[in-house]
This record gives C-alpha cells, sequence and structure tokens, in this order.
C-alpha cells in the first residue's frame, strides 16, 4: 500500500479552506458584535458628556445675550426710554432668549446632576443606562 499524494490534496486543501473560512468569520463576528458591550458600557458616559457639552453651549450664548442686553442699557438707560422701537423690540426678545434659556439650563443642571455615577452604571442592567431622552 503506497500512500497517493494526489488523492489527498483534494481532502486537505479542503480542509485547510473550511477552517481559514471558519476562522475568517469568526474574526468577523468578534471585531462587529463582540464589542457591543463595551460600547452599552461606555454610552451612558457619552450621553453625560453631551449634556455638559450642551449646557457649555447654552451658557455661552446666555453670556453673549447678557452683554448684548448690557450694551443696549449702557446707551439708553435702563427703562429705554430714548431707545428706538427696533431697539426695544430687540431688548424683548434678547430678554425672552435669555428666560428660555435660563430654563433649558436649569433643566439640563438637574439631568445632569441625576445622572447616575459610573459606578451606579456598572450595577444598573446592561441595557438601562442614563438617557435623557428617555425621561
Amino acid at each position: 500500500m503506497t500512500l497517493d499524494m494526489t488523492k489527498l490534496t483534494l481532502p486537505i486543501t479542503s480542509v485547510i479552506a473550511l477552517l481559514a473560512g471558519i476562522w475568517g468569520v469568526y474574526q468577523y463576528v468578534e471585531t462587529t458584535y463582540a464589542h457591543q458591550q463595551l460600547v452599552e458600557s461606555v454610552q451612558g458616559d457619552v450621553f453625560l458628556v453631551a449634556d455638559r457639552l450642551e449646557q457649555k453651549i447654552l451658557t455661552d450664548r446666555a453670556a453673549q445675550l447678557r452683554q448684548r442686553s448690557w450694551l443696549i442699557e449702557d446707551r439708553y438707560g435702563r427703562d429705554l426710554r430714548t431707545a428706538p422701537e427696533t431697539v426695544k423690540e430687540e431688548y424683548r426678545q434678547i430678554k425672552a432668549e435669555m428666560a428660555a434659556l435660563d430654563h433649558e439650563l436649569s433643566v439640563i443642571t438637574q439631568d445632569y446632576r441625576q445622572a447616575p455615577t459610573m459606578q451606579q452604571q456598572q450595577q444598573m442592567a446592561p441595557n438601562r443606562y442614563y438617557d435623557r431622552r428617555a425621561r
């Protein structure tokens, strides 16, 4: 009994190709889906950073509006008696926008303070992370 290599080449090549295919599928699944748990664990922090960024943007806008209202008050006085109607209307719009911004800032600040800490997030169920939009 002699061993014929030509008859063994096809099965050996098929097994190697099958193992390579299985390894490729494993690597694809590992890189695509296996890290979803890691992404979910960071999701809460992302929402906190987004809230903090939104708070910063609104705070900056409120500071700009305050500066503009102070300039108008310096130029025309606090009661705006000598101001033209366009300036009075602009001043009213600034005050209204400032009130709306203050309300938004208070909501965001309250949500930010109520957000769970990293340790609390780790103790939560995997899919129950902080999401301000869900409230």
